[in-house]
């Protein structure tokens, strides 16, 4: 039967017990497909999962937050991994809150807070894409969270910084959506 492979990986004959070799077996492990049937078609996309977040290479707006870094990181590779829209929110190295597969970013962030509750005073806060306007970053502060990783890239990206700013909220802009579908 047909198979579908990531460029540079081999089908090897089902008699031959040949083992792939560490170059192939690199390519497969970060090359991979997804199939996501639809009832007008299918979608194939590569899943492969950006960079980790990097403090050199971001820009941080409002106040620097390298003391919550390691929980925007940890709350960025849940929402990495988590369907679109994806919000998460985190304390430490625990998920207090996930809203992932809503039409709505403001919807997801909704889900998240009400799942975390007010544990979500002084947690974190991670997004798959960008803000596309303040609305989100308003009930996070409205909530107690105090930094937010995002990708960045909206046309609206000024007024949700200013937001951000106003409101005593750091963000960390990565540059790199997560986006799954």
């Amino acid at each position: 039967g047909g198979a579908f492979l990531c460029p540079g990986s081999r089908r090897f004959p089902r008699k031959e017990k040949a083992q792939p070799d560490s170059h192939t077996l690199e390519r497969r492990a970060v090359c991979s497909l997804q199939f996501t049937g639809t009832w007008s078609g299918i979608l194939v996309q590569e899943d492969a999962l950006p960079p980790l977040p990097d403090p050199e290479k971001g820009q941080w707006v409002g106040s620097p937050r390298p003391d919550l870094w390691e929980e925007l990181v940890f709350a960025w590779k849940t929402c990495a991994l988590s369907k679109s829209n994806a919000i998460v929110i985190a304390s430490g190295k625990r998920t207090l809150g996930i809203g992932r597969g809503f039409t709505s970013r403001v919807d997801a962030t909704q889900w998240a807070l009400s799942k975390a509750g007010d544990a979500s005073h002084g947690a974190v806060m991670a997004s798959d894409a960008f803000f596309p306007f303040p609305d989100s970053i308003e009930l996070a502060a409205k909530s107690g969270i105090k930094a937010i990783i995002q990708p960045g890239g909206s046309i609206r990206d000024d007024e949700v910084f200013e937001t951000a700013r106003k409101l005593g909220v750091s963000l960390f802009i990565t540059g790199w959506r997560t986006f799954r579908h």
